[in-house]
């Protein structure tokens, strides 16, 4: 029996994947079966998932733990959130 599955993807990356699975003399689908495949067979993704080193390096994570003793401690400022690019744009000129 066959199942499909659909998934919302970028379509930059989309490409860019047809066309390493081109190269290999594959498509999508049997890229994808392979990889679900993979994934039953050893119970696991078969790569390590890891944060951005660069955005969770331990200056980083210090400084937002600094924050959260701030912020738990009511040291924080409060801040209108802007919504979209044109109230980002009022905003810079009403300084």
């Amino acid at each position: 029996m066959i199942s499909n599955i659909n998934v919302r993807i970028d379509k930059e990356l989309k490409e860019q994947a047809n066309l390493v699975f081109e190269s290999m003399g594959l498509n999508m689908s049997v890229a994808v079966t392979a990889f679900l495949k993979r994934v039953v067979a050893d119970g696991q993704i078969p790569f390590t998932l890891r944060v951005n080193d660069a955005l969770f390096n331990q200056k980083n994570l210090e400084h937002l733990k600094e924050r959260i003793i701030e912020t738990e401690a009511g040291e924080v400022a409060e801040h209108e959130l802007l919504e979209n690019e044109e109230n980002v744009s009022a905003k810079m000129l009403d300084r």
